[in-house]
């Protein structure tokens, strides 16, 4: 015959953990030796403890986790250093005050009923050892800087810098001009964070000017048959599920307006949200013991693991035009800019195409023309973009096609003047008069450009 022990209240957590980081040396990481440490400080060491009845997860351990979550706010923890569980000189004067009364007050009988362990399942520390390691590793170490490339033309410096970024526990905002594969390396970069067992996954997100904290963290919904019920937003919603956050144009939402207490919890530290959950609790959010995220919903807690991050991404044409972003906000990110392949780098490009038989030399002579004219620097994901238009059109009109597709969205922004050298430029690679009337038409359309700007009539 075994001891179980059923769930015992929260707060009964509080002092002998802070007895356990005492013993340890007052500071010390989220370890299997501080959780035997308080196993044993309260009496249950070797003991079978309450379980989650689908994960199997041990429930005593996410109640510490709480404990401690409650001991930073009240300043007897500090939770400065994320990741470290650190006695202040106001934990230690309560544990030298109330230590002895709780040994005399706590009775660990109340919660102990005696049950069989069957020779199949899993010891407690098993569970413990697999809950320190959480299967997630603490670095982000993917396959190689190749994985992170893909096919965009970029340099090793930059990958280098966002590996660093994260594992440096800063959130990451990609900077750079359109079609520079910004969106497409922060998507193989958390590719490569699942597959190396950094995180479990990532949400994929665009920003957009509407967003309030509604979007972001969450706010109260109608329910069927139903009062209001508090809906997580698109945050807390990847912190629930362990996943990364990728937020596509992040300078087009409002920071102030759209991530609120956000801000503290990037800032290391945890708040209380001014929402309450189903059973009329008020909603948390903080940080977890080790490197996963999740939800409590006995807490109606919202943990953020070590190894949660978002990667914003921000293209630098338009930043002006936008929403700026706050210090605040900058402050707690790690930037890394994505620049355009040069010239030459881009004409490898095309004569691959020529070489594998996808693109005719002429063709090719056009898009190089095009490269040195525009106005805009076209970047790798662009002139993909156009490559594979064209071999997939096989057409006279693909190259015409595909620049109205793919580059003339590009110019929004430049002056009337510029626009209309471009086409004086470029006219004769569109084609016959028809195809360069077209082109000014839509030039004029979508960039109000006046008919006397033109000069001359196609």
């Amino acid at each position: 015959m075994t001891y179980k022990v059923s769930r015992i209240p929260r707060k009964e957590y509080q002092l002998p953990l802070l007895k356990s980081l005492v013993e340890l040396g007052g500071a010390v990481k989220f370890s299997q030796q501080l959780l035997s440490l308080v196993a044993e400080t309260m009496g249950f060491a070797d003991m079978r403890m309450e379980r989650h009845p689908t994960s199997g997860r041990i429930l005593w351990i996410e109640d510490l986790q709480f404990a401690a979550s409650q001991l930073r706010k009240q300043g007897e923890m500090d939770g400065s250093q994320k990741g470290i569980w650190k006695i202040t000189e106001k934990g230690r004067e309560r544990l030298r005050l109330e230590w002895g009364s709780f040994k005399n007050q706590f009775n660990l009988n109340h919660y102990i009923t005696e049950t069989t362990l069957s020779d199949v399942e899993v010891t407690d520390s098993e569970i413990i050892e697999k809950e320190v390691r959480e299967e997630f590793v603490e670095k982000f170490l993917p396959e190689s800087i190749e994985a992170i490339k893909g096919q965009i033309l970029i340099e090793d410096t930059p990958i280098h810098q966002i590996i660093t970024i994260i594992n440096a526990s800063r959130h990451l905002i990609l900077t750079g001009q359109p079609g520079t594969g910004k969106t497409t390396i922060a998507i193989n970069a958390s590719d490569q964070a699942v597959k190396t067992k950094f995180i479990s996954g990532y949400i994929l997100t665009t920003a957009t000017s509407d967003w309030t904290t509604f979007d972001t963290i969450g706010g109260y919904m109608p329910q069927p048959e139903k009062e209001l019920v508090f809906t997580p937003g698109i945050v807390l919603r990847a912190i629930s599920e362990n996943k990364w956050l990728i937020i596509d144009e992040i300078n087009r939402a409002d920071v102030d307006k759209s991530f609120g207490q956000l801000l503290t919890i990037l800032s290391g530290q945890e708040v209380e949200l001014p929402f309450y959950n189903n059973q009329g609790k008020p909603i948390n959010i903080c940080h977890a013991i080790g490197l996963s995220s999740y939800y409590d919903e006995q807490s109606a807690t919202f943990f953020v693991g070590d190894n949660w991050r978002i990667i914003g991404t921000m293209n630098t044409f338009d930043k002006n035009s936008l929403f700026s972003l706050s210090y605040a906000f900058m402050r707690r990110f790690g930037f890394v800019h994505v620049n355009n392949p040069s010239t030459a780098e881009l004409h490898k490009i095309i004569d691959g195409r020529v070489q594998d038989g996808h693109l005719n030399a002429t063709s090719a002579d056009k898009i190089k023309r095009l490269l040195s004219i525009t106005p805009r620097k076209i970047g790798a994901a662009i002139l993909i973009d156009i490559l594979n238009y064209m071999k997939e059109r096989s057409s006279p009109e693909a190259f015409f096609e595909s620049f109205v597709a793919y580059v003339l969205p590009q110019f929004e922004g430049l002056a009337v003047e510029t626009i209309v050298e471009f086409f004086d430029n470029a006219a004769s690679d569109f084609g016959d008069k028809e195809h360069q009337f077209q082109i000014k038409q839509y030039l004029t359309e979508l960039f109000e450009i006046e008919p006397g700007a033109w000069q001359f009539d196609s």
